[in-house]
């Protein structure tokens, strides 16, 4: 029940396995992703007060939430036959990590209004969806959202070669916090990693934000998907 209202309170409706995880292996591949945003201008402040510091690593979109009233908490991990499957482990810092991606200014930011992150996955996915996140405008310090991400591609890429398939062209609305995409291009094929390509956001001529990215799909390649034949 307790969890329940915590998914309620953050807006959080995808149950939906996250290939991106960090704790199942997933990792940037940092020579195909933005700079992080320069740390001697990644402090925000009001009134000569320091509010957020914008100099995240962009690991920071793999993060995943953890519940603040179990210390055990949920995480998905492989196991020695290749399946993913659920088990508790003690976290050291759940009490300060409620939750740990979506407080203001706990975000992965790179220059101006157009970048991108690539995700390398644990291994090769069958992707379906893509899901954004970002704050909601009641908690943001500076009273608006001009810094989250507004029109964005997403490829498919494969390692090696670094061959980049069109999965589709979105649009994020900053109203909804939490936003999962259907993939407009979904060929029969699995990918090693994910590019997320952002061509604006929503007025922010410094930054762009991101809170977090999570990838969706199978290992297993979905019944009404036609498999190329193998050469």
């Amino acid at each position: 029940m307790a969890q329940k209202i915590i998914k309620m309170i953050q807006g959080d409706y995808i149950e939906k396995p996250d290939f991106a995880l960090k704790s199942i292996g997933a990792s940037i591949d940092f020579e195909h992703t933005s700079a992080t945003y320069n740390h001697n201008k990644a402090r925000s402040y009001w009134n000569w007060i320091r509010l957020w510091n914008y100099a995240q690593p962009p690991d920071l979109l793999q993060e995943s939430f953890q519940d603040p009233l179990n210390p055990y908490s949920s995480t998905t991990a492989p196991d020695q036959d290749g399946a993913y499957s659920v088990f508790k482990k003690p976290s050291t810092y759940w009490m300060s990590s409620f939750p740990p991606n979506v407080t203001p200014g706990n975000c992965w930011a790179f220059a101006g209004d157009r970048g991108q992150v690539t995700i390398r996955l644990a291994q090769k996915v069958y992707l379906s969806n893509i899901t954004l996140q970002h704050i909601p405008k009641t908690i943001s310090l500076s009273g608006n959202l001009d810094s989250a991400p507004k029109d964005f591609v997403i490829y498919g890429m494969e390692s090696p070669p670094r061959e980049e398939v069109f999965l589709g062209a979105f649009q994020f609305q900053p109203e909804s916090i939490i936003q999962m995409f259907p993939l407009q291009n979904q060929p029969p094929r699995a990918f090693a990693a994910v590019k997320v390509k952002i061509s604006s956001n929503w007025g922010n001529p410094r930054l762009t934000c991101l809170y977090r990215v999570r990838v969706h799909g199978s290992i297993t390649p979905p019944r009404e998907l036609k498999l190329e034949p193998l050469s």
